[in-house]
């Protein structure tokens, strides 16, 4: 039989003995006024930027939307509602639990990277995050986020530029999909704008859209880029059909017996 240390014990006991008395625990009812408080005085997170955030914090779930002019009327996307007072069961003794509470907006603002000791350049404000001082943000509001984002893709753009001069190694590393998506917003067409992991891209000028090199249409609108490619594939499309005993336009038919 396996012996065990008295400490051993003493911790097996006392963890089977707790554990039942965990579930039993009195959790104080919430004050109907404060109820109404959190619920009358409620907030969301905003956004005037196109990226959603999640936000993962023990017991806080946060899902902040992108801006889509075409789904949000308003100028900005929010999440659900945030309660103006944050509250937290934790643990008074074996018996009970008690209230942790907290300002619902500083909670929030915390979450976003605004906060005492929190790196600034991690906040999501970069990206056009914000949480408004009253329950709908003021134009004012949404206006500092626009600007705050605009500050950011300045910033990126010249690092992109500082990125492309430095080679194709530098440019793989550096340039992404927010880059080029400040050049589309600011009308940019320099040479970084074409290089996206050293792949050279081309620019529809119906939509504004970037393409692979070697796309005869653009992959958002259809439209047609590069004419010459277009008229080759074409030719090339024609040819095999006949070959095939298709007429043409009719690819789908079977070839003639």
């Amino acid at each position: 039989m396996a012996l065990i240390s008295a400490q051993e014990a003493a911790q097996i006991i006392h963890e089977n003995v707790t554990k039942p008395m965990n579930l039993g625990r009195r959790l104080p009812t919430t004050l109907e006024r404060i109820r109404l408080l959190m619920r009358e005085e409620s907030f969301p997170i905003c956004n005037v930027g196109p990226w959603p955030h999640q936000i993962d914090r023990a017991c806080l779930h946060i899902t902040i939307p992108g801006y889509d002019p075409a789904k949000h009327p308003k100028g900005y996307a929010e999440s659900d509602p945030m309660p103006s007072v944050w509250r937290e069961a934790k643990i008074v003794d074996e018996n009970e639990f008690g209230w942790f509470e907290d300002e619902g907006r500083y909670v929030a603002r915390d979450c976003i990277g605004i906060g005492f000791g929190l790196p600034q350049r991690n906040s999501l404000v970069h990206w056009g995050v914000f949480v408004p001082d009253g329950k709908e943000p003021t134009p004012q509001e949404i206006a500092a986020a626009r600007a705050r984002l605009k500050e950011t893709g300045n910033a990126l753009i010249q690092e992109a530029r500082e990125a492309y001069d430095q080679g194709p190694r530098e440019r793989a590393a550096v340039i992404n999909d927010r880059h080029l998506y400040f050049a589309r917003q600011f009308g940019i067409n320099e040479g970084w704008v074409h290089s996206l992991h050293t792949q050279e891209s081309v620019r529809c000028e119906m939509c504004g859209t970037f393409n692979p090199a070697g796309v005869a249409k653009c992959q958002k609108c259809n439209e047609v880029i590069d004419f010459a490619l277009f008229a080759k594939l074409k030719a090339r499309q024609e040819e095999q059909m006949k070959a095939l005993g298709l007429a043409p336009h009719e690819p789908n038919l079977r070839p003639k017996l």
